[in-house]
């Protein structure tokens, strides 16, 4: 069974202007999903869905801002 993670990134490389929400799905990135200059929106978005925040691991590369499921 797959179990998608919602990964929020804090401007990552390939988009330096802004937070990006990719989804990840057994340890394996997927498709960027949602991008946004406003991190408020990120979470709203995630929200709406039905999604909560797990926050992060001290071991997530730094430009992870949280993960959600």
């Amino acid at each position: 069974m797959k179990l998608p993670l919602y990964v929020v990134y804090d401007h990552p490389t390939d988009y330096p202007d802004l937070f990006v929400i990719r989804i990840w799905e057994n340890e394996i990135p997927k498709e960027i999903i949602f991008t946004s200059t406003d991190i408020d929106v990120i979470r709203a978005y995630l929200r709406i869905r039905g999604l909560v925040s797990l926050g992060r691991y001290k071991e997530d590369d730094e430009k992870i801002l949280e993960v959600w499921v």
